[in-house]
């Protein structure tokens, strides 16, 4: 039995006063995890499932004896499933995630991932039995969970490994690996295959930065968007909002379609929230290993998002043009191949919608393309827009602090002024949806464009989950 031969190596050991064994409970400090790990894994018979959140960041390293132990019990044949709790998506181009999961692999273990925004933190709370997160179920017999000391902003230290043969203590493990199997899965390849979420964006580092220029940048505007430029990065590394990174195989699919004319795009992004969409579009001429960079303009009338997406093309050596313009005005006399933007449309009214496709129309060359996202759903009239109503607000800025609280590891600033930034943002948040697909294509078509493709895609539980949200590609005609 499992839980026999631990607290037989307990008690030899003597690693500190027994106080609960007889109850069924062990406690071992964070200096013996791995001898304790190594007797639990030897003695595995049939396997188990381990539940792994934020993995770089929690006192451990892809190589120590814990994850070794299971390796091996892997290698004998145990079956060891082990979901990795993400924050974000592109956290998947961790060096320390990727060793981690191509040894994971390489041993036999069924690595599995999932993100805050597709919504494990709704089934798996910040507070389990014992305030554990991290938690495995061996042998349908014993409960292990890891605790951390979480009390610091930006730091997280491992504190503790307890282990249960309690049976409430299993029902609870059970029934929550039960719920998580609804959880979606991210779709992924090989270990270090990240092509479409490994992409550089760098939001734990600059998402102090986007803040901080948000206080001055965005103030020159009235009224002042820092509700959304200062709040954006934030919310993304706890999955809240939707991004480019939700719609990874269509922007990247999209953007590799080179211009019949060859050699590279020219593409302008409209109305980011900050450097994402110039990060597709680098990958996408990555991906298609295009000779010379792709030729980005970028265009929004506040200078928060052009400075970050000018950042992030000058990291990669790529000249971009800065246009500080509303984008719904924007016009070229020098034809672009493709115009790319994610949810802009989605924040303008229906005449401005109108018109700004219009300007669209005019500023695409021959065959150009419009490649995008949008929302439909939501409201009955097109005119009328969605607001978040005071329990949503508060919904979401608790959700916040919940999430924050979390992933405190990462954050630089503490779960209270988190979830102060997300009451903020869903307070001033305004869209307005399209009304179905026909909607879209409709206001497309008027303007001389053509439906090349069209799809819904589930929002996940975002900020955006009211509505659906639609991936589109519309060429000139």
């Amino acid at each position: 039995m499992l839980f026999d031969a631990l607290r037989t190596f307990h008690s030899q050991h003597k690693l500190h006063q027994d106080t609960g064994a007889e109850r069924g409970l062990l406690s071992f400090p964070a200096r013996d995890i791995d001898a304790a790990a190594r007797i639990l894994f030897e003695n595995l018979s049939q396997g188990g499932i381990t539940v792994t959140a934020l993995p770089s960041g929690c006192g451990w390293t892809p190589d120590a004896g814990y994850f070794e132990a299971a390796r091996d019990a892997a290698r004998r044949g145990a079956a060891i499933v082990r979901l990795f709790l993400l924050p974000y998506r592109h956290y998947l181009s961790e060096p320390d995630l990727i060793r981690h999961w191509l040894l994971d692999t390489t041993a036999g273990i069924n690595v599995q991932f999932c993100v805050s925004g597709d919504g494990f933190d709704r089934v798996l709370p910040p507070s389990m039995a014992f305030g554990a997160l991290d938690f495995g179920l061996w042998d349908g017999e014993v409960v292990s969970y890891t605790l951390y000391n979480r009390a610091s902003v930006g730091r997280t230290q491992l504190e503790e490994w307890r282990l249960s043969r309690r049976l409430e203590d299993i029902e609870v493990a059970d029934r929550k690996w039960t719920e998580m199997l609804g959880i979606p899965r991210l779709a992924v390849g090989s270990p270090g295959d990240t092509a479409t979420y490994g992409i550089y964006e760098p939001i734990r580092q600059t998402s102090s930065f986007a803040y901080k220029l948000s206080s001055c940048m965005c103030r020159q505007r009235t009224p002042s968007c820092s509700w959304l430029h200062g709040s954006w990065q934030y919310l993304r590394m706890l999955g809240m909002v939707e991004t480019p990174a939700e719609h990874s195989p269509f922007f990247l699919k999209e953007l590799s379609n080179s211009p019949e004319k060859g050699g590279s795009p020219r593409i302008l992004i409209c109305g980011p929230r900050d450097y994402s969409l110039v990060a597709y579009a680098i990958q996408a001429a990555n991906l298609q290993k295009q000779r010379t960079p792709p030729r980005l303009a970028v265009t929004d009338e506040c200078e928060t998002p052009l400075v970050l997406s000018g950042w992030l093309a000058a990291q990669a050596n790529v000249a971009v043009d800065l246009i500080r313009q509303a984008p719904r005005t924007l016009t070229s006399s020098s034809p672009y191949d493709v115009i790319v933007s994610c949810d802009f449309l989605s924040r303008l009214c229906e005449s401005d919608k109108a018109s700004t496709i219009k300007n669209w129309y005019t500023s695409l060359g021959k065959g150009g393309r419009v490649v995008a996202t949008a929302q439909v759903g939501g409201t009955d009239s097109a005119s009328a827009p969605l607001r978040t109503d005071a329990e949503g607000v508060e919904a979401f800025a608790d959700r916040a602090f919940r999430l924050a609280s979390l992933w405190k590891s990462i954050l630089d600033i503490p779960p209270t002024v988190i979830a102060a930034m997300a009451r903020e943002y869903a307070a001033n948040r305004i869209i307005w949806p399209f009304r179905d697909e026909q909607h879209i294509a409709g206001l497309f078509s008027q303007q001389g464009f053509s439906v090349c493709t069209m799809s819904a895609v589930s929002p996940g539980f975002r900020d955006e989950s009211a509505a659906t949200s639609i991936e589109m590609a519309m060429r000139k005609t």
